[in-house]
């Protein structure tokens, strides 16, 4: 029963406005003239006196003796109310309690006015307070505002360690160096907040702390769940969220591309990959999963994160039958459903092994991959391009001398010696053979006579290439005694590479029989004697060559027009094609050869990084399907077909596809998705939003504190999408700079803050704790993106996962840097998420309201994981080498840990830790040394006794309340 003796109560107006408040948000929408529940009207004072079939709303006077209270309380046997709905607080309770006890009155009818979301936000002017010289930004002119309708006094600024703390872990998820602190301290302008503001944005660790709660809404891992619980490669779309944070990417192309990047002109990979979003759910490809079930499973996934994450709403409520609460039908369900029913996908994921990946998916890679395959792309276009401008840059004068010596020819052969061979070179692999320059490209001594029959023109099989990964030589002379054109043919098993007089025409690493014609060259001979060199390179088997010689030969026509053209005659451009088909060679063989060869390397580079990149799962409405609604959302009982519009809340408008959505979704008329992200951006920066329940903006949500403020805000941030703008404004304003001491009046009016007369004190995410321990002690590796990691976890972690033979699922543990590379890195495995991530989302499904705990896996992970140990023993180790006695190491220590300098009476109680546990070492030195072992991290020459005493205090430091809350 609710205790009603000494309730306190505000002003009698005070009272009445938060009575209306909560009759209007948690009553009325039942109780209306047209739809009374129970028969109970509640709109008018009269219709309340009236009361419904139980009887009168309340007793004026008399709270105890009121049905009002005793459903709200559900006292006796009576059913509670809002019937279906969370009751209302012990504080709402006595709201109401308090103002029937005055009387009951209200100054104006209570009505069914439109829910505060669904309006457009208007922007309201900010208010003038009283004190306005406490104002920074035109936030704290609200809060303010507030603050002295509710009779409190704001805070006081906090202190600059405090405060640079604080700004650090909210931008960037990292403690200050001391450095950074010393230099803060020391910065005495009326700018320096700021200034650490602007370094913070610019840092490329912001993309990393703001992509946390991103990835909690998009349900990222780095597995799909279930059973078999396949691997996949979607941290190419986690590094695309930290590269568009980084580069503060307008939020409303950040929505758009997302939704459907696919979707957009000319779509580039990076558009299609930002798609990701709605592919990283989980993924069931276990043998009894009904492929075209799973495949609704994921839809309804679509659809709830989606609507979860940009408009604050439980659309998932509708799945089955209109919503119970919120002005949104089945039929809206499934029109939105059919944005996202055209993926070509089966809803399994296909393949075997560690990997199982569903369709549809583009291959690509981190930005140090793609980079490399963009260079090589852009080399391939200079090098087709030097090669189309060698063609045309040729002297007209000496095509008509090149022609002249074609007439001039006739049938003269050029005389060939017999070939001679070198000895074989045998490598580890092929491509070795083939790349290896042998002493037989430049020393003729080791060359013999081939002896064989045959020239090649049916093909020489050479028993000495037999052995695989080997590598033979031919060598002949070409005598021509005048100037002369002639045809080369080759074959080769495998490889082949040609040069004459030195210089390479040919260069082709090929796998294949040898048969005449494969490769081709015309050459423009001088009278002389001209060396031809052959390599032959060999994977496997019996290898050998083939080759034939011809002189240039033309057709009679092409003879006249040669002529003609040596004359300087005018051609039609027929005929002019012809004769450059039959110069051109002659002129570029050397160079347009160089450049082939470049351009055929390139190709096979580009062939290999392509297919070795990863293959990320996206978005795609390559497969057009009818949507149905579905009876109480199952797939087997489809009804009536419907088409994509927007929720008929907001005029039902139709839609062609997932691109018109995205855009209606970021603009100004749509009055949620500016709402729910400065409200997202809120609770980050003080723990909870304006309204403490960002997943639900709807009737049952909670009204924001300060709706004036949150509107102003969606109107600020609508007006650009500039996200790091509308941050900086939160972070500048006093509001957020404020102490978070908690004086005892404020504890009494405002025990939750809710209006902001202090700063919020927050537990550290473990993410971020796990950070902490690795910059303090400097073992982190700070390197942005690519593929997760596998940092320490306890021992057999994965094992329970080991129930088939289908793969391996012992924990590949890291080694190197890779063990300390920030928490945003570490794999995720949906069926068993990392063991020091004691408070994040599971990822299993959209998840937009932070976890704070103080759970008893806080201190048992910080005191006895691996991270924490090696972190504090390598600390201990630094400081002890570095400072010249314990007074000095525990002030380092101080710093470095909790950012400010160490008490007197603090350093006192450290320093009997550190007597106790060094006297504790100096006995158990077998336990010293274990303690110094722990972690791969190399181990320095120590006095034992004292770091290991040493360490123990730093993982007290480690452990302290202020260590691990932002303060």
């Amino acid at each position: 029963t609710l205790a009603l003796a000494g309730l306190a109560s505000g002003p009698p107006k005070q009272d009445e406005r938060a009575a209306q408040a909560i009759l209007e948000q948690k009553c009325i929408q039942c109780h209306l003239p047209k739809a009374a529940g129970g028969s109970l009207d509640l709109t008018s004072a009269a219709s309340r006196l009236k009361g419904g079939i139980s009887g009168p709303a309340y007793v004026s006077g008399k709270p105890q003796n009121s049905l009002l209270i005793k459903r709200l309380t559900a006292s006796g046997s009576v059913p509670s109310m809002p019937l279906g709905q969370k009751g209302l607080s012990t504080n709402e309770q006595q709201v109401l309690a308090a103002w029937i006890k005055r009387g009951a009155n209200l100054s104006t009818p209570l009505t069914a006015q439109r829910h505060w979301a669904w309006e457009q936000p208007k922007r309201p002017v900010p208010p003038r307070p009283a004190v306005a010289g406490w104002i920074k930004t035109p936030i704290d002119a609200f809060i303010l505002s507030t603050l002295e309708r509710e009779g409190l006094q704001p805070g006081k600024e906090a202190s600059k360690q405090t405060l640079l703390r604080r700004v650090s872990f909210d931008l960037t998820g990292l403690p200050p160096t001391v450095t950074e602190i010393n230099a803060f301290l020391a910065d005495t302008s009326p700018n320096a907040y700021e200034h650490v503001v602007d370094r913070l944005f610019a840092s490329t660790h912001y993309g990393e702390r703001m992509a946390l709660p991103w990835l909690d809404a998009a349900r990222y891992a780095d597995s799909n769940g279930f059973q078999q619980d396949g691997d996949t490669f979607q941290y190419i779309w986690r590094d695309w969220v930290v590269s568009a944070m980084n580069a503060n990417m307008p939020f409303d192309t950040f929505t758009v591309e997302q939704i459907a990047g696919d979707l957009l002109p000319s779509a580039t990979d990076k558009q299609r990959i930002a798609t990701a979003f709605n592919r990283n759910h989980l993924l069931n490809g276990e043998g009894g999963a009904i492929p075209e079930e799973q495949r609704n499973v994921n839809l309804f996934d679509r659809v709830n994160t989606t609507a979860t994450t940009w408009m604050g709403i439980t659309l998932a409520c509708a799945q089955c039958h209109d919503h119970k609460y919120d002005p949104f039908s089945q039929r809206d369900y499934y029109q939105f459903l059919s944005l996202f029913n055209n993926v070509p996908e089966s809803g399994v994921p296909s393949g075997g092994g560690q990997y199982r990946i569903a369709d549809p998916a583009i291959r690509y890679g981190t930005e140090a991959e793609i980079e490399q395959i963009e260079k090589l792309i852009q080399l391939r276009d200079t090098k087709v391009k030097q090669q189309g401008a060698l063609k045309q840059d040729i002297d007209m004068s000496a095509r008509i001398r090149m022609a002249k010596t074609i007439l001039d020819q006739g049938a003269t052969r050029v005389e060939l010696s017999p070939w001679m061979m070198s000895s074989p070179y045998t490598s580890a692999t092929y491509q070795q053979a083939f790349d290896t320059v042998f002493s037989a490209e430049s020393d003729l001594s080791v060359f013999k006579p081939l002896n064989r029959a045959d020239d090649g023109k049916s093909s020489v099989n050479i028993p000495e290439l037999s052995s695989g990964n080997t590598a033979i030589y031919l060598i002949r002379n070409m005598t021509a005694a005048t100037d002369s054109i002639v045809k080369l043919s080759f074959g080769s098993d495998d490889g082949i590479r040609v040069w004459v007089d030195s210089q390479e025409y040919i260069a082709n690493n090929t796998m294949r029989g040898a048969i005449l014609g494969q490769e081709n060259l015309t050459l423009a001979l001088k009278a002389g004697v001209h060396t031809l060199r052959v390599k032959i390179v060999n994977a496997a088997g019996i290898g050998g060559y083939a080759f034939d010689y011809q002189p240039l030969t033309l057709p009679d026509k092409s003879k006249t027009l040669l002529e003609r053209f040596s004359r300087n005659e005018e051609l039609q451009t027929s005929e002019k094609t012809i004769v450059a088909q039959i110069l051109e060679p002659l002129f570029h063989t050397t160079n347009a050869t160089k450049f082939e060869r470049d351009i055929r390397e390139i190709d096979i580079k580009l062939t290999v990084l392509r297919a070795n990149l990863p293959q990320v799962m996206v978005m795609s409405d390559a497969q057009p399907r009818v949507t149905r609604i579905l009876e109480r959302g199952e797939y087997l009982q489809p009804r009536a077909a419907v088409q994509p519009a927007i929720l008929s809340l907001f005029g039902g408008a139709p839609i062609k596809n997932r691109l018109d959505f995205a855009k209606w979704l970021v603009r100004f008329e749509n009055p949620l998705t500016a709402r729910v992200q400065v409200n997202r951006y809120w609770q980050h920066f003080f723990g909870a939003g304006l309204s403490k329940t960002p997943e639900n903006f709807g009737m049952l949500g909670d009204k924001p504190s300060h709706p004036e403020l949150l509107d102003w805000l969606a109107t600020e941030f609508a007006w650009d999408w500039n996200v790091k703008r509308i941050q900086k404004l939160i972070v500048m304003s006093m509001t957020y700079r404020q102490a978070s001491v908690c004086t005892a009046d404020n504890l009494k009016k405002d025990p939750g803050n809710r209006f902001y007369a202090r700063s919020s004190r927050l537990r550290l995410p473990s993410f971020v704790l796990r950070d902490l321990a690795l910059a303090t002690s400097g073992l982190i590796d700070l390197t942005i993106g690519g593929k997760p990691v596998y940092p320490y976890q306890p021992a057999n972690i994965w094992d329970g996962l080991s129930i088939t033979k289908e793969r391996d699922f012992s924990y590949p543990q890291s080694t190197g840097k890779d063990l300390y590379r920030r928490s945003i890195y570490t794999f995720w495995r949906r069926t068993a998420a990392p063991g020091n991530m004691f408070d994040v989302a599971s990822r299993q499904q959209c998840t937009v309201n932070p976890s704070y705990t103080s759970t008893p896996l806080h201190a048992l992970t910080t005191l006895n994981d691996v991270t924490w140990v090696e972190a504090a023993r390598v600390l201990a180790a630094q400081t002890e080498k570095a400072q010249p006695d314990f007074s000095h190491q525990l002030q380092h220590l101080s710093l470095q840990i909790l950012g400010r300098k160490i008490t007197r009476y603090e350093q006192g109680i450290l320093q009997k830790v550190h007597q106790s546990s060094l006297m504790y070492y100096a006995k158990h030195l077998e336990d010293a040394e274990r303690l110094l072992s722990i972690g791969q991290s190399p181990k320095a020459n120590l006095r034992q006794p004292y770091v290991a005493a040493l360490t123990q205090v730093v993982l007290a430091l480690y452990n302290l309340d202020e260590a691990i809350t932002r303060e």
